[in-house]
């Protein structure tokens, strides 16, 4: 009976401590010997740099290469890091993230990847970052543009790093691995894929960490290979593969590329509306006057900017919102109204009167309403404000 060879580790481990053997310039038994399963001239044209080093906090200096476009940019570029550390040689000889490299970089990014250790390796990426922050401008790279790449055990290993606040990245994508722990990414968005023949476990913590991002607010794209395997981007060379690999780069270029185009973002109003319907008054209210900067006579957009500054308690600033919903003659009667309950919690008693007044021209019953009205009560035993309602005694 032949013996059967079962790997003793599981795969996600595999991937970070697996060095080429010498058998490698024979056959490609080893994944680290793979690169992904897209190629197009593009990546071939992609300009590599490898003759850059950066600082780690141990006082030495370590390699990394930097990815290039084909043709010069215009201006600085985002930056993608290939968040990768080993245990044996350099991540900077792996097939995988050197294809990767190219794949992204010929889409007009640059890539980098930097030269970590086991064991060493939060501390390093923690000051590669760093290190493209403040050196970046010298390699036409810009600081506020920065994503990562990691995949398997090393989203486990670098999940803390890319998630950091105080290092802002923009994005992350993450493939076929998750943190060992939970914290929210806050501001970085991200692109999560798991491979249905993967580990349930660890597709478990998958989609327990998209969950919980989601819930946290933040940006998260989740995409799921059904009938993928674990390093599907190496392994499976398949059109739903290919297809994800081609959505990822897409990913980036939402994140860090095309949000310098001059394309036109989403309308303030379709803004507005969304912050609006879940009570995000702040975002509605700054989304209602962009809006009305272009479109003055939008009576039902003074009346919402006024209820979001009425929930903010930004008395005075709804008051005006609803003199102007009601100039725009969007229910006058009750908008005025509102505009004197809004004047009177900011101690404009003058301004008060006068949208009552308004109200009561328009049609609407002050009388039955003001009188016992908690906003109004600045009001009650002013002689005029007892004329409006009707009762002199008051």
């Amino acid at each position: 009976m032949p013996i059967l060879f079962r790997p003793r580790r599981p795969i996600a481990l595999v991937l970070l401590s697996l060095a080429p053997g010498p058998w490698a310039a024979h056959a490609q038994h080893s994944m680290t010997d793979w690169g992904i399963v897209v190629e197009s001239p593009e990546m071939q044209e992609v300009r590599v740099r490898t003759d850059l080093v950066y600082p780690t906090p141990s006082g030495a200096e370590r390699p990394f290469h930097l990815y290039l476009p084909p043709n010069e940019p215009s201006g600085e570029l985002p930056l993608v890091v290939m968040a990768a550390a080993t245990g044996q040689g350099s991540v900077l000889d792996r097939a995988q993230y050197r294809s990767w490299a190219r794949y992204v970089a010929s889409s007009g990014m640059a890539v980098a990847i930097a030269d970590t250790s086991w064991g060493t390796h939060v501390d390093e990426l923690r000051a590669f970052f760093g290190f493209v922050r403040t050196e970046g401008e010298r390699f036409g790279i810009r600081s506020n543009r920065i994503g990562a790449f990691a995949v398997s055990g090393n989203v486990m290993g670098f999940y803390s790093v890319i998630t950091d606040p105080r290092l802002g990245l923009a994005c992350a994508a993450l493939y076929y691995g998750a943190p060992a722990s939970y914290s929210s990414p806050g501001d970085t968005a991200l692109f999560l894929a798991r491979a249905g023949r993967d580990a349930p476990d660890l597709n478990r913590r998958i989609e327990e960490l998209a969950s919980r991002a989601m819930q946290d607010g933040a940006t998260v794209e989740l995409v799921n290979h059904a009938d993928g395997h674990h390093a599907f981007d190496i392994l499976d060379d398949t059109p739903r593969s290919r297809a994800i690999l081609s959505r990822t780069v897409a990913f980036f270029r939402e994140r860090l590329l095309e949000r310098d185009t001059d394309a036109p973002s989403r309308s303030p109003l379709r803004r507005a509306l969304a912050h609006y319907s879940y009570q995000e008054w702040e975002e509605a209210a700054a989304a209602y006057t962009d809006h009305l900067a272009e479109t003055p006579d939008d009576g039902r957009a003074w009346l919402r900017l006024a209820m979001s500054n009425m929930n903010l308690e930004r008395h005075a600033r709804a008051a005006r919102a609803f003199e102007r919903a009601a100039e725009a003659d969007h229910e006058p009667a009750a908008a005025w109204y509102n505009a004197a309950c809004m004047h009177a919690l900011a101690g404009d008693r003058p301004r008060s009167l006068a949208a009552l007044r308004e109200s009561s021209a328009s049609g609407f019953d002050v009388a039955s309403s003001a009188p016992n009205d908690a906003d109004l009560a600045s009001l009650r035993g002013d002689p005029e404000f007892a004329e409006l309602v009707g009762d002199r005694d008051r």
